[in-house]
């Protein structure tokens, strides 16, 4: 009898000890912000591995996964809800070194949309391929709308292309977001990459009317190869102050020969608030959208 009551009482200091330990460490820590919790976690906490596998896919650097952080800080800290905690972009060859945009109020008759601007630039001496674009819209509330995706073939070493586009959201958007992956070539030189040329134009407001079939964009390209050249063209529009407030491509494809020119215009109805506009752009021969 005595033994058995010394283990009894054994049992219960023990269990007195370890429950507080064990409810100390299953209790997560609650951060006030995003810049605090990227002190601890500096790629951002994913709730699962599944989304941190998305968040990989998606061009983010890889997050810790914890779901018990992301459990006492989610409705605070993931504003897209895309499962994962002040997610961070990976370092790649590319960077997005401009952006901007213009929430429409009527894109083309068909309802709220949005317009897109974007500076991309290859920083290193490698050509980068595969280089995809993923925009999200937000809401004026922080709420995720949309997410679109854009492909270019390639952006040369050591410049920059400008690339532009225009879709229709569920709502009025109030912010967006730009996300930039690329790889590199799996040969050393790439003489066969299609090459981005420059081209001219300018901007005219005419009548702000979402069904019109004019075009607010006309300019010229010249190829600047001796060979015949496919393609199309993407531009920004800037301010007085040189900020980018639009983007978007011409209205069709089209074959140039060697040291030939092509005029090209583009239908981008905005709103004449934004002031005069310059245009800023560039070919690309392979452009995709998924």
């Amino acid at each position: 009898m005595k033994k058995f009551t010394f283990m009894l009482v054994s049992v219960i200091i023990l269990a007195g000890i370890s429950a507080p330990a064990q409810a100390s460490q299953g209790v997560a820590k609650k951060y006030s912000s995003c810049a605090k919790l990227l002190g601890k976690y500096p790629n951002g906490v994913a709730k699962s591995k599944k989304a941190r596998k998305r968040a990989v896919k998606g061009g983010f650097a890889k997050p810790k996964v914890s779901k018990a952080v992301y459990k006492r800080n989610g409705s605070r800290l993931d504003k897209d809800k895309n499962g994962v905690l002040c997610e961070q972009e990976s370092k790649s060859l590319c960077a997005v070194k401009e952006q901007g945009f213009t929430p429409l109020s009527d894109l083309r008759g068909s309802g709220p949309g949005v317009s897109v601007g974007v500076v991309a630039e290859n920083q290193k001496s490698v050509d980068a391929v595969q280089v995809e674009l993923k925009v999200n819209a937000y809401g004026v509330s922080g709420e995720l709308l949309d997410t679109q995706e854009f492909g270019l073939q390639n952006i040369p070493a050591k410049q920059s292309v400008v690339d532009g586009f225009s879709w229709n959201t569920r709502a009025a958007v109030g912010s967006i977001r730009v996300m930039l992956t690329c790889q590199e070539p799996a040969f050393e030189g790439s003489p066969d990459l299609p090459r981005f040329q420059r081209a001219t134009a300018t901007y005219s407001y005419g009548d702000y009317d979402p069904y019109s079939e004019s075009p607010n964009v006309r300019g010229v390209f010249r190829n600047r190869q001796d060979t015949e050249y496919f393609f199309n063209v993407f531009y920004v529009l800037r301010n007085t102050q040189g900020a980018i407030v639009a983007g978007g491509f011409s209205n069709s494809l089209g074959t140039v020969p060697g040291g030939g020119e092509v005029a090209w215009e583009s239908n981008l109805s905005l709103p004449e608030s934004l002031g005069p506009l310059t245009v800023e752009a560039n070919t690309s021969s392979v452009y995709n959208a998924f």
